[in-house]
C-alpha cells in the first residue's frame, strides 16, 4: 500500500503508529483512528497528484 510508504519528517506515519502500539491489543477506537490516518494520507496523495497542486508542489520543492 502506497500510504504505508509516506514519510512525514524522518519516519513513515503508518509504520510508526503501529510500532508505538506493538505488544498490545488494538481497541476498536485504535483501529478506527488508524483508518482515519490512512484515509488522510490517501487524500494527501490524491491532492498532491492534482495537476494544479502537483505543479505548485514541484515548483516549491525545486526552490529548496
Amino acid at each position: 500500500m502506497v500510504k504505508d510508504k509516506i514519510y512525514i519528517g524522518d519516519y513513515q506515519v503508518c509504520e510508526k503508529w503501529l510500532k508505538d502500539r506493538r505488544q498490545r491489543e488494538l481497541s476498536y477506537e485504535d483501529i478506527s483512528h488508524y483508518e482515519k490516518i490512512a484515509a488522510a494520507l490517501g487524500e494527501t496523495i490524491r491532492l498532491m497528484n492534482e495537476p494544479c497542486l502537483s505543479e505548485m508542489f514541484e515548483k516549491t520543492t525545486t526552490k529548496l
